[in-house]
């Protein structure tokens, strides 16, 4: 009798230990998902961010900003290493998402400007490749899904009103807004930013 009580008592002990384990661990990897995902998002939104806030209008016949509801591209000021301070420059700058991938695509200085310019320049493939990226890099994986929509002031009613699409005008959007949904297994998580580019005085007057 003793001895099937201490079995059960035993069994009983494993089953507890087993479980503390399991969930234990269970734990960990959603801790780890959960900071693999916030890691993900925070790069996304501070590259948006920089990039979008350093956005300009050039003249009317280059390159102008341009956006869909996955993928923006406009020309923005760059900075980059140079010495003991950092060198400024111009560049066209592009995100798309591809499948799980958002991709980042870098074209500085002369290679920034309309492509009809760069046939007349002539530049050698060398050339571009010693600052520029000839093909898009990924800034992140495991996006599910990336929505862009942009701002305008609505001439009728003089309100801030948003849009899904921004075709190739002299004139930037007021402000971007940035939806993203990053997951990783079994973790999924919605992010929003609101990026503003105008003027103070342009948006409140």
């Amino acid at each position: 009798m003793e001895m099937i009580v201490a079995s059960g008592m035993l069994a009983l002990i494993m089953m507890g230990v087993y479980t503390a384990f399991h969930t234990g661990a269970f734990g960990a990897r959603n801790i780890d998902e959960n900071i693999g995902v916030y890691q993900r998002a925070i790069r996304v939104l501070e590259s948006l961010d920089q990039d979008l806030r350093n956005s300009f209008s050039y003249k009317p016949d280059e390159r102008k900003f341009s956006g869909t509801e996955n993928s923006v591209e406009f020309l923005a000021l760059v900075y980059r290493p140079g010495g003991d301070e950092q060198v400024r420059e111009f560049a066209f700058i592009r995100y798309a998402l591809e499948q799980d991938q958002l991709k980042r695509l870098v074209l500085r200085n002369k290679e920034s400007l309309n492509q009809e310019n760069l046939k007349e320049e002539k530049l050698k493939e060398e050339e571009l490749k010693e600052n520029s990226q000839l093909k898009p890099r990924a800034l992140s994986d495991k996006i599910a899904e990336l929505v862009f929509s942009y701002a305008y002031r609505n001439q009728d009613t003089k309100e801030i009103a948003w849009k899904s699409e921004w075709s190739e005008t002299d004139k930037i959007p007021l402000a971007v807004k940035v939806k993203l949904t990053v997951k990783d297994k079994t973790i999924s998580r919605d992010f929003e930013r609101v990026i503003y580019l105008a003027l103070p005085e342009e948006i409140h007057e």
